[in-house]
């Protein structure tokens, strides 16, 4: 549970919220239907854009498939999802769908949800993102809007669109003897979301 609050929101007061929706949901006999699980089962076939397809695509952690949590944890999960995992705010919202800068919308209803779908989804500005915006990043339009990833009747949350990398590949003989580099990621973009984890 705590792995899929970590990946849903980057909103800390939004933590304890989506986790409620979720317990409800479970109660409920209700599916979870959330991105983070589909993209996870996708593993490498995920190219930074998530479709319809890949909503109805069987994997054990496609929880618009399948009952309940997935089989594993979908990512490492700190301090604070721990906690909203284990306190889930209390409440009656069922659904919830990305604004467009980092946070949500929650819903009680489906109607409610299609009307915060087709506000914040289908009407995607060009700023659009799905998590908050680094707080020293100035505010740039993404070249792209990618569609939304789910029809209006499921709770959606926004997928941004990741850029892929490609290992280098290994030598196939032994390097000349020079001194050793200390390994470096390059750093993302500043309006570039955080990389998945594997775990």
């Amino acid at each position: 549970m705590a792995s899929l609050v970590e990946k849903e929101t980057g909103v800390p007061q939004e933590r304890g919220q989506i986790a409620g929706v979720f317990v409800r949901r479970m109660a409920i006999g209700m599916l979870l239907q959330t991105d983070p699980t589909v993209i996870y089962g996708l593993g490498d076939r995920y190219q930074g854009k998530l479709t319809r397809a890949h909503l109805k695509e069987a994997t054990p952690y496609n929880t618009y498939m399948i009952s309940g949590l997935p089989p594993t944890p979908i990512a490492m999960v700190g301090r604070e999802a721990i906690h909203a995992a284990l306190n889930p705010v209390a409440g009656n919202s069922l659904y919830f769908v990305a604004r467009g800068d980092g946070s949500h919308v929650f819903s009680d209803d489906l109607d409610a949800h299609n009307t915060a779908v087709r506000e914040f989804q289908l009407k995607r500005r060009a700023d659009y993102r799905s998590s908050p915006a680094p707080a020293n990043a100035p505010v740039t339009p993404d070249a792209e809007t990618p569609i939304p990833a789910a029809s209006p009747d499921t709770a959606t949350e926004a997928v941004p669109q990741v850029p892929t990398q490609k290992p280098a590949p290994a030598p196939t003989t032994a390097p000349e003897a020079s001194p050793p580099t200390p390994a470096q990621e390059p750093a993302p973009a500043p309006d570039a979301p955080a990389p998945q984890s594997p775990q």
